[in-house]
């Protein structure tokens, strides 16, 4: 009779327990759900509070001249047709967050847009802004068109040369491919990364040798390892049977002999 007395007693005991540290680890979640939501809602609201912020003119004018001075290095001036000091009209699309620009008397507006999530910098491109109604006027200053160009390497970490590593090999495979002997240099121009959905690398470099070469190349992280895209193509398309020309899109020329004063030896091919 004791014994079934007891262990009434000491099941009675193990079912508050339990109850009791049951309703404390719901107090605890719920409590912890409670902090996670308070902290979403600060951090939603720091959001729009940037975004509501609109860029100051002097900004403006400071973002449109360092991506002028950008393209020029890398031999994208001619995508530039106003020369000189220019007033110049600045807009603000809060919708696409985007700031717009039409030079006074002028007939070509240009967007000046953000490079992939986390890359430093801006760029330009042509826009047809026949309405800008939509768009709040941020005010009008002189922006200077032929700033001079310029460019400086960023800090490559031991991570980074990994994905220079991975370049030096794809190169080697293309000339591999077309060339049983060859001997190239290849040296950085710009080492970009940030991510967008995904952890996106872009590099810009210069291959010396019998030949020179101004090209970029992608890498795109995807799930069984990175995608990778260099343009221009190396090798013509679709044969692959040689090695390709210049592109004419850019000044080579200007890009070729900038990047290599920057002098930075990303590796050296041969075979």
């Amino acid at each position: 009779m004791r014994l079934r007395t007891f262990v009434r007693i000491l099941a009675l005991m193990v079912f508050c327990w339990v109850g009791i540290t049951g309703c404390a680890g719901c107090q605890e979640e719920k409590n912890k759900e409670k902090s996670f939501d308070v902290y979403y809602k600060k951090a939603d609201a720091i959001v729009e509070e940037k975004e509501s912020e609109l860029p100051s003119l002097s900004e403006c004018v400071n973002l449109v001249e360092e991506a002028i001075a950008y393209d020029r290095f890398f031999g994208f001036a001619g995508i530039h047709k106003i020369a000189g000091k220019v007033e110049t009209n600045f807009y603000y699309d809060s919708e696409s967050m985007r700031i717009f620009l039409v030079p006074i008397n002028g007939t070509t507006g240009y967007e000046l847009s953000p490079y992939i999530r986390n890359y430093p910098g801006y760029s330009l491109s042509e826009r047809d802004i026949s309405d800008t109604d939509a768009m709040e006027w941020l005010g009008s200053a002189k922006v200077n068109y032929d700033i001079e160009a310029r460019h400086s390497l960023p800090n490559i970490t031991v991570e980074d040369k990994i994905f220079l590593d991975k370049l030096c090999e794809y190169l080697y495979n293309e000339f591999s491919s077309v060339q049983d002997r060859f001997s190239y240099d290849v040296y950085l121009g710009d080492f970009l990364r940030g991510y967008d959905k995904a952890e996106y690398v872009m590099i810009e470099f210069v291959i010396t040798g019998e030949r020179q070469y101004y090209r970029y190349v992608e890498f795109k992280e995807e799930q069984d390892g990175y995608d990778i895209f260099l343009y221009p193509p190396l090798l013509n398309s679709p044969f692959n049977t040689e090695l390709a020309e210049q592109d004419e899109f850019w000044d080579n020329d200007t890009a070729i002999s900038n990047i290599l004063e920057l002098n930075y030896l990303i590796g050296h091919l041969e075979k």
